[in-house]
């Protein structure tokens, strides 16, 4: 996702974000794992997973999880 709408970071997981594209239907999230300064050298950026996202289960994530970027 080149542009995504929102990006939360992940609570329950150190060095995890949630990357939110609005659609007109549905939301779309994937999951980024992110290299951290403490990681291994070597390891890189990855997708974890890749799913279609409720509007009231987006509500849900924003509610437990930082925002840590906003498109307006």
């Amino acid at each position: 996702m080149l542009s995504p709408d929102l990006i939360i970071r992940d609570s329950k997981h150190i060095g995890t974000v949630f990357a939110v594209k609005k659609l007109p239907d549905t939301n779309l999230n994937v999951v980024v794992r992110l290299v951290l300064e403490t990681d291994e050298a070597g390891f890189k950026n990855s997708v974890m997973t890749f799913y279609r996202l409720r509007e009231r289960n987006l509500k849900k994530l924003l509610e437990k999880n930082q925002l840590l970027y906003t498109r307006e």
